[in-house]
């Protein structure tokens, strides 16, 4: 009730006292009890509880999206199933087909040719190997004959000479031979000089030294020791006049000699 109807309704009761007795008898009622049941609603009571359809709305909804997720899945696990029984498939088709009858003598004949192809490269191989060693023993007999090589006995200071002589065995002018030797004792180990320090010793020769003809000479306190008594070569190296080099390793110095 606005304050104009409660100013109103007061107005009412004055008149109403006054002429009372004009009016027939009436249950008076208090104007808090009219108040109250003539109040104003509150936010409260305007706002509008859900009825049924909107529950029924809401549940439809919920029941959609639950229906559709299920389907998701549902089809997720089918592909999943799907791939699994396709892999399955495919792996006992491979397998039945490596392990046939048919496959099993294809895959012995296909080893049996791979061994037999194996032995043949192994042959050929070996057939290689041998045509290159004889050709490099061939090429390393061509190259030169050591004529000579020893050592001279200990001066006053220890100190002996080295003798190198060779003899050209190829086709081609010797420009530079270096021969590489060492010192041996008496009991057949290589020794040191005693003033410079090492074992091993490099004699250059210098040509030119034609086919067939001979090159080398003396070099003079090679070493200082007193036990040195032979010379022993162990590698060559000859450069040619045409710009070529050759060298023989120590294994090959027999082949020289």
């Amino acid at each position: 009730m606005t304050e104009e109807e409660k100013k109103e309704y007061e107005e009412f009761l004055e008149w109403k006292k006054e002429h009372k007795k004009d009016l027939p008898d009436a249950e008076e009622q208090p104007i808090e009890e009219l108040l109250s049941e003539t109040s104003v609603p509150t936010e409260q009571d305007s706002v509008q509880k859900p009825d049924k359809v909107t529950y029924v709305l809401a549940w439809a909804w919920v029941h959609r999206k639950v229906v559709l997720l299920t389907l998701v899945i549902l089809s997720i696990i089918l592909m999943i199933v799907i791939g699994s029984v396709k892999n399955a498939k495919k792996a006992r088709e491979e397998y039945e087909a490596n392990n046939s009858p048919a496959a099993l003598a294809r895959k012995a004949r296909e080893d049996s040719i791979a061994r037999v192809n194996d032995s043949l490269e192994r042959v050929e191989k070996l057939r290689i190997d041998s045509i290159l060693h004889e050709r490099r023993v061939k090429d390393v007999k061509h190259s030169i004959k050591i004529k000579s090589a020893y050592l001279s006995h200990p001066n006053s200071a220890g100190g002996v000479d080295a003798y190198f002589y060779y003899k050209n065995c190829s086709d081609k002018t010797i420009k530079y031979l270096v021969w590489e030797g060492m010192p041996i004792n008496a009991v057949g180990d290589p020794v040191t000089c005693e003033i410079r320090d090492y074992s091993i010793f490099h004699g250059r020769d210098t040509g030119p030294v034609k086919p067939n003809s001979s090159g080398g000479g003396v070099w003079e306190c090679a070493w200082y020791n007193w036990t040195a008594k032979k010379l022993e070569i162990i590698g060559v190296r000859i450069e040619y006049t045409d710009g070529s080099v050759f060298e023989i390793k120590e294994d090959e110095i027999p082949l020289i000699k």
